[in-house]
């Protein structure tokens, strides 16, 4: 059952939104799922692993995926079990803090998880109350419900139809919609209540609120059929500034943490372009063929991942796991200084199924899921090693090293 969810959530669209920036002096937590389908957390400092859960099995099938923190810490997963006595196909479990058990939320045994973001501000019950947005697939399509955790567990269905990507606003109280490939919203949490924004959605997978304001990084469909990477005013939905246009194959985008800087790349032939909005003038062109990028939490630096020698092509997004495993379609990490104006080549490594979900959508993950650590030394992710098990390992971005510390499909930084 394992295989045919992943193969499932391969071709589930999805949708995701920005996190704030963090203190960075914390190296912070990895949450990762093991290869025995278990939640851990993995301390750096210590090099130690400690078990969120130990209930998973393979006979009956039992498992977890998808570690999403919060902002404020609280730590979100999801599971399958086809244990007889309590049989899901979708779970929801948060635990609140690190000392606390986990506990579980919601269950349906006819639904299955697509994506999950946490907003990334407080909504209105307390400084404890936070709403995660979940993505979810059922027979009638895609759902969006959204789940207060307060003193208690609040769950609210607020949307339907696909594809659908949304970003929250800083302050956690508002979403901004793109559904069915036609429109634009403005969602409030508190009311319920949708703003039309009179603008056509162009081709791609996300959405940006900026990190620092009421900014939102769009891509609108013109009258030629291209794509134009645009700056919203979130409050009347007028286009601000045009940051590139022409884009046939479509568009992937993605705000710095402080804002100054925007990264995109065009999806027909893997340019990754750094942007800089006071000077309103692209830096340079980063990489080619890159199909992935990553924004440090701590600093100006740009990890990206671009296809190793011998790919089929910079789009990642149209191709599928087994197809990349067919080809032995391998990857190259790379980090790209903004104020030195500096690349430099930090290895290779061949995804895990996980991994290939998350590079495939990674402009809406980036800013659920944090690969980077928040002091910026880290990058977490899943690869295959040479005997076929699935490895998380941690890249030491400084120091130009690596370390595969659990055998395990996915890792999460903390975002403090």
């Amino acid at each position: 059952m394992r295989k045919i969810l992943i193969a499932l959530l391969i071709f589930v669209a999805i949708i995701v939104t920005p996190a704030l920036a963090q203190d960075n002096e914390s190296t912070g937590t990895v949450a990762y799922i093991g290869d025995d389908g278990n939640v851990y957390l993995y301390d750096i400092a210590l090099d130690q692993s400690t078990a969120v859960t130990t209930d998973a099995s393979a006979t009956p099938s039992k498992f977890y995926q998808w570690p999403t923190w919060s902002t404020d810490g609280q730590l979100a997963f999801f599971g399958v079990s086809e244990v007889p006595d309590n049989p899901y196909f979708l779970g929801v479990f948060i635990q609140a803090n690190r000392d606390a058990p986990p506990k579980g939320v919601y269950a349906s045994e006819d639904e299955a998880f697509t994506y999950a973001h946490w907003a990334p501000g407080n909504c209105s019950d307390g400084d404890r109350c936070r709403d995660l947005a979940l993505l979810y697939t059922s027979a009638d399509g895609l759902n969006t419900r959204i789940i207060r955790a307060s003193n208690t567990f609040e769950v609210t269905e607020i949307s339907q139809g696909a594809p659908h990507y949304w970003d929250w606003s800083p302050d956690g109280q508002q979403m901004f919609w793109s559904r069915f490939g036609q429109q634009f919203e403005i969602y409030d949490a508190e009311s319920g209540g949708l703003t039309f924004i009179d603008q056509s959605p162009g081709a791609a997978l996300s959405i940006d609120w900026s990190p620092q304001g009421e900014e939102v990084l769009v891509a609108i469909g013109n009258d030629r059929f291209e794509t134009e990477l645009s700056i919203l005013d979130s409050t009347t939905g007028n286009v601000i500034k045009t940051i590139a246009s022409g884009f046939s194959a479509g568009v992937a985008y993605g705000w710095s943490y402080d804002a100054n800087h925007i990264a995109y790349v065009d999806l027909e032939n893997g340019d990754l372009v750094v942007y800089d909005v006071a000077a309103e003038s692209p830096i340079s062109i980063v990489a080619t063929q890159v199909i992935a990028f990553f924004w440090s939490p701590a600093d100006n630096q740009l990890a990206y991942i671009s296809l190793d020698s011998g790919g089929n092509g910079p789009n990642i997004k149209a191709q599928q796991a087994d197809q990349m495993a067919q080809d032995d379609l391998g990857l190259a990490w790379g980090v790209y200084d903004v104020d030195t104006d500096t690349n430099r080549t930090l290895g290779n490594f061949f995804p895990s199924n996980e991994m290939v979900y998350y590079l495939r959508f990674f402009d809406q993950f980036i800013h659920s899921h944090s690969l980077w650590s928040p002091d910026g030394q880290y990058i977490v992710y899943s690869e295959f090693r040479d005997n076929g098990t699935p490895f998380v390992t941690l890249l030491d971005v400084q120091n130009a090293t690596t370390r595969q510390f659990a055998e395990g499909t996915i890792g999460v930084f903390s975002w403090r």
